[in-house]
């Protein structure tokens, strides 16, 4: 499946990604969930929302960061700098594409609450910071939840694993298409 290609209709979205339908036309009122140049907003009354991949993973990450109580739009601006913005990892420097997960072992999501001396542009700024992790080893593993060098010990975090959140909504956006076409080898 390709990343950019509007192929998912709002209602399979909500479907593979978590939240109700009404949630995710809210997020996009709202300017909370980042859409892409290729998504599909409907153009009249009764037309049809179609998202791409892309945006399917967005907002199934923002589901998850919601279900802990992270506000739709520090969620979406978290989703956002996923989705949307590549960087720089590893050393040497490597490039990272946007959405694109380590090469080897897991993604993860790792989200801090903010430090008070943080400097923010608004109070909306203050609450979330992140970090991808790479998951290899046990060592790597230990270290989501006991801190290392690039954070603080002892602090509350969310940790998402984005490598299941991508394959679980791929295979889930795969069953619904296989069973549209009738083939249930693949339907779940």
């Amino acid at each position: 499946m390709m990343l950019d290609e509007p192929t998912t209709l709002l209602t399979d979205a909500s479907t593979v990604a978590g939240p109700e339908a009404g949630a995710v036309r809210t997020w996009i009122a709202r300017r909370s969930l980042m859409l892409t140049t290729s998504d599909q907003l409907p153009t009249g009354r009764g037309g049809r929302t179609v998202f791409t991949l892309r945006t399917v993973l967005a907002i199934a990450l923002m589901h998850e960061l919601t279900k802990f109580g992270v506000s739709p739009n520090k969620a979406g601006r978290t989703a956002s700098d996923f989705f949307h913005f590549g960087r720089f990892y590893g050393s040497p420097q490597k490039w990272m594409q946007p959405g694109e997960l380590f090469p080897t072992g897991t993604t993860w999501l790792v989200a801090f609450p903010s430090a008070k001396d943080d400097e923010v542009n608004s109070p909306d700024d203050r609450g979330v910071r992140t970090f991808l992790e790479q998951v290899v080893t046990a060592d790597d593993y230990r270290k989501l939840f006991e801190g290392n060098n690039l954070h603080e010990q002892g602090v509350s975090r969310i940790v998402i694993n984005l490598s299941l959140l991508d394959s679980q909504v791929r295979q889930k956006l795969t069953d619904i298409r296989a069973s549209r076409r009738g083939d249930g080898a693949h339907a779940a």
